[in-house]
This record gives structure tokens, sequence and C-alpha cells, in this order.
């Protein structure tokens, strides 16, 4: 593979500077015509492949496609991925898609699934055209809550339980958008956020401290210029808090994130705006 880029130059075809192509090999097997124009016709397979995009990396990658080349290339046609590494510290596993590629500025990657944070990420269609993301929805199911907070690295948070995530998503010239993604939990888990002489007085903070909750559910919407609305349902108790007296929560958070989605959607500007929330909500 390291010989690919090369390879393609022949034919036009330009791979963005910052793929690396670090293991694997192909093997093809077509008709190449080379006239007044190239055309061909090929079966490509992928074996082992391993491949670095500026600080994520992929490994394990294979595939069997059917291609061409006729004034432009086509590409349709099976492929799986092992292990993909994206910058942050985020594993993503067995991935699996039918790619299909019309030329180098539009592919489509159909039934699209995915592992991530101990559960599954599905995706009838993820379709890349004219510089944009067609709008589709995005199916996370069985997050793993723990995982996803870890991830997060919000000081003094901490949680257990599972979450099953809708996410209507789409872009524009400016970026990534949400527009009315829900998510909730399948189950019971906790919330624990502390922080030495935090909580004080405030109730709020004080059942967030050892928080037991039987329902946790929500809305968000994220605009491609970084602002969000989101919308927060707790309900469960604290053991340690008036003997565990029934506790609900309603957080509306809203402010601009324009790193959003490379932070998972929590940073330390939304942390400090779920804490303003629940200090006016004595």
């Amino acid at each position: 593979l390291t010989k690919l880029t090369s390879l393609l130059s022949l034919a036009g075809v330009q791979l963005p500077a910052a793929v690396k192509l670090t293991d694997g090999y192909l093997d093809l097997a077509g008709d190449i015509r080379i006239a007044d124009e190239i055309t061909a016709k090929m079966r490509i397979g992928g074996h082992d492949m391993a491949a670095s995009l500026h600080n994520s990396r992929v490994s394990g990658a294979s595939f069997k496609l059917d291609a061409g080349y006729d004034r432009g290339l086509w590409v349709k046609g099976p492929l799986s991925i092992q292990a993909l590494e994206l910058a942050g510290d985020i594993d993503v596993k067995d991935i699996r898609a039918e790619l299909n590629v019309g030329n180098t500025e539009q592919f489509e990657f159909k039934d699209l699934y995915a592992e991530v944070f101990d559960g599954q990420l599905e995706v009838a269609s993820l379709r890349y055209a004219d510089r944009e993301i067609a709008d589709t929805t995005a199916r996370l199911s069985h997050i793993n809550l723990e995982k996803l907070l870890a991830y997060a690295d919000i000081d003094g948070l901490q949680g257990s339980g599972f979450l099953d995530i809708t996410l209507p998503v789409g872009s524009d010239q400016t970026g990534l958008h949400v527009k009315n993604g829900i998510f909730a939990s399948t189950g019971g888990g906790r919330l624990a956020y502390t922080k030495e002489g935090l909580a004080g007085s405030n109730i709020g903070l004080q059942a967030l401290e050892n928080f037991q909750f039987e329902d946790l559910s929500g809305t968000l919407n994220y605009q491609s210029d970084g602002t969000y609305l989101m919308g927060i349902r707790l309900e469960g108790n604290n053991p340690d808090l008036y003997a565990g007296r029934p506790v609900a929560f309603n957080l509306n958070i809203n402010g601009s994130l324009p790193a959003l989605f490379e932070a998972m959607f929590m940073t330390g500007s939304f942390e400090e705006s779920v804490l303003k929330q629940i200090r006016s909500q004595q």
C-alpha cells in the first residue's frame, strides 16, 4: 500500500496528503485500456490494511470491491474494519458497510454498523457530496454511560448505566448539525458529581453526589455554528439525602461549543453551564 499513492496518480486520482497508507496489500484483476483516455473495469481486494489520518488510525481493513475508471473513478462493494482509533482515544470496532463511490468528491456508506462505548452504531445511509453530509439518522444503542463519561473527562463526574441515542445529523458549509436528537436510559443507573466544597447548602448538588436514577432522558439540538440546546430529565433519589426522597431534575442547557463533536458533546464550558442551572434551582 505504501506504493499505492503514486500508482493512483497515474490515473489522475490524488489522495489527501494527510492520508498515510502504512500496511496491507491489494490484489487486482480486470481489463485496462490505455488510448486517448484510460478506461478500466476491475475487481479489487484489500487485505490486512492499515492507514492513518492525522491522529486517527485504521487497522485490519479489508474489502472486495467492483471498480472502474472512465473519466472518473467508481467503486462499490462491502468493506470492514477491525479497529478504528479516533483522535481523542475513542475506539471503534467491527465496522461494516457497503461502499459506493461515484467519484472522488462523492461517496456513500450504506448499512453502516460499528461498535463503540460497548454499544452499537447503525446508520442506514451516510452520503457525502458537494462537500456536505446529506441528512441522515445515527442510532446508538446500549451505550455505556460509564465509558462515555470517562471519555468526556469532566472532573468529579462519574456514572453507570446504558443509553439509547438517536441523532438526526447532517452538515452544511459551516459544519455538522443535529436536529431534534433524543436520548434515554434503558434502565436505572447512577450519577455522582463530587468536588470538595462545591455542593455547600445547594440541595441539587447534594443530590448529585450520589444520585441513583430510575430514568435519564433528554433532547439535543446542535447548530453548525456551534450553538446548542440540550434538555435533560433526571428522576431518582440520593439514598444519603432525606432518607432517599424522590428527586427530579429538569435542565435546559444552551451555549456555544464550536468543537462539540470532537468533545463528544461535553467540555469544560458544558460543565459550567450545567452547574449554573443547578445552582439556580434550589
